[in-house]
């Protein structure tokens, strides 16, 4: 189902359209052509929007597999150099959580 955006016309001199900040949503084909109708001496228009299909952040590509293991390691990194004197059980949660997800990436990466 193709959705459609409200523009209005930016200047009558210059030909540039922007986005309706009175209607910014998308809408149905008819809902679009009876917000024109109702407003015939305004100049908009509908354009149809694209909607991409959601894609679940999950990684997928080798790229973004060595990303994720760098940011892991990161905040690995930042955990072990903010922490306290003391042993934190928190800490050691936290730090054995990035461990286990590392890993699980690692052999994500591997597969591929």
């Amino acid at each position: 189902m193709t959705k459609f955006t409200i523009e209005r016309l930016s200047g009558r001199s210059a030909n540039t359209w922007v986005n309706s900040a009175t209607f910014p949503g998308y809408y149905p084909q008819d809902v679009a052509e009876s917000i024109l109708d109702e407003y015939p001496h305004l100049d908009y228009r509908m354009v149809p929007v694209t909607i991409k299909p959601y894609r679940r952040h999950a990684a997928v590509t080798q790229l973004e597999l060595r990303g994720a293991i760098a940011m892991l390691g990161g905040a690995q990194r930042y955990l072990t150099r903010t922490a306290s004197v003391g042993p934190c059980l928190g800490e050691y949660e936290a730090f054995a959580i990035f461990n286990d997800a590392m890993l699980g990436v690692t052999r994500q990466l591997e597969t591929l």
